[in-house]
């Protein structure tokens, strides 16, 4: 998919996570969280643009 990244993929499954989470402490979902396991993809760190000499 065209604008998908890692980094977005992350933050989604960050999103979902939460949620579930939230719906646990209101005793509206009563099973595990299923996005718990699920680890984040690793994402090359970029050099700061403005350490460069440009």
């Amino acid at each position: 998919m065209p604008g998908l990244t890692a980094n977005t993929v992350n933050h989604d499954i960050a999103y979902l996570r939460a949620v579930v989470t939230l719906a646990i402490r209101m005793g509206e979902w009563h099973q595990g969280n299923p996005f718990a396991a699920i680890k984040a993809i690793r994402v090359p760190e970029r050099e700061p643009f403005y350490l460069s000499q440009e």
